[in-house]
């Protein structure tokens, strides 16, 4: 069982399973199935806009931060006053590994539309997001291949991930909890990996 890597988040830095960024099917998935009211998007971990991009490619108005900086706005999204927004917004990020329940807490209290891509697990605080909160889980049929750190495709991911999602899904009952999606190995393969 992997350990949990050691980030000090306030120091700015992030490293080890906190760099893995995002490959472009991983969100596509997510768009497929979401509300289609939603316009405009906060993505609050954007680190080297992987999402940012698939989200523009895709129509939405979006904007990015990290608590890095250095490809978009430096705010601290645990701590920070969220974008203003002529509309309802969504968040949509992949969050540090070592961050992902402090993440999803800050969207709790932020009282809006989200989804966390995360590794799927059962965890106490998991099962409270479904339970207690209502979240819904968008679970792909094979594992996402993060892109590490050395700007590789990560074959093989150590953990199935899943979008934890509120108020966001589309089509899903109340009753449902978790909505499985195909995920294929050509959709691995002929989607853009990298955005550039």
């Amino acid at each position: 069982m992997p350990s949990k890597p050691k980030t000090n988040y306030s120091n700015k830095t992030c490293s080890g399973k906190d760099l893995f960024r995002t490959p472009r099917y991983a969100v596509e998935l997510l768009l497929d199935n979401i509300r289609p009211n939603i316009k405009y998007v906060w993505e609050c971990a954007a680190g080297e806009l992987h999402i940012t991009k698939v989200l523009k490619d895709r129509g939405f108005d979006v904007f990015s931060s990290d608590i890095d900086g250095t490809h978009c706005n430096e705010l601290d999204f645990l701590t920070c006053d969220p974008p203003e927004f002529p509309d309802t917004y969504a968040i949509i990020t992949n969050p540090p590994y070592s961050l992902k329940k402090a993440f999803f807490l800050r969207c709790i209290s932020l009282n809006v539309p989200f989804a966390l891509l995360i590794p799927a697990d059962y965890s106490q605080w998991n099962i409270e997001a479904m339970t207690k909160y209502n979240c819904k889980k968008l679970i792909p049929s094979r594992r996402i291949n993060y892109i590490t750190p050395n700007r590789s495709l990560k074959s093989g991911a150590q953990f199935h991930s899943m979008w934890l999602t509120k108020d966001l899904l589309f089509p899903i009952t109340a009753e449902q909890t978790e909505m499985f999606v195909s995920l294929s190995r050509e959709q691995m393969k002929n989607i853009e990996v990298i955005c550039q």
